[in-house]
């Protein structure tokens, strides 16, 4: 069974959901990353990056892997695709690890604002947050 997680910036149609499910929103602009912000932040890692373009035309869509399955001390697979400009995209697959989605996110928020990681139980992550405490945090949200 594959697993995946959403991301997304926090807009006004997610506001009363994310406070719904317990939430604090931050007051700060959100707004969905560019390709070429995330691959910054891709690069930062001592993981290799591989990019390869899914297809093509109209749809532009990617598939990134940072790292590798089982012999990386940090994993993450991404598939997104670039919209308006934006690059929309989510962690794919179960060898994701909460620590390494966080950290990707925590970067992306430099630039981004905060935004929204869901799965089954949503997680804001800003610039500043603490990656071990949230880490935690979600890990026990997502199994109640």
């Amino acid at each position: 069974m594959s697993v995946s997680w959403s991301v997304f910036p926090i807009v006004p149609e997610v506001t009363e959901w994310l406070t719904e499910q317990g939430l604090t929103i931050p007051n700060v602009n959100s707004r969905y990353a560019t390709l070429d912000e995330l691959l910054t932040v891709l690069s930062t890692f001592d993981e290799p990056v591989r990019v390869e373009p899914v297809s093509s035309g109209t749809d532009s869509i990617y598939s990134m892997v940072l790292g590798y399955l089982g012999q990386s001390k940090q994993f993450a697979q991404i598939l997104g695709s670039i919209e308006d400009g934006k690059f929309h995209f989510f962690f794919d697959g179960s060898g994701n690890e909460s620590k390494t989605m966080l950290t990707i996110l925590e970067k992306l928020s430099v630039s981004c604002g905060a935004l929204v990681i869901h799965g089954n139980t949503p997680c804001i992550v800003t610039s500043d947050i603490d990656i071990d405490s949230v880490a935690s945090e979600w890990d026990v949200r997502k199994k109640s």
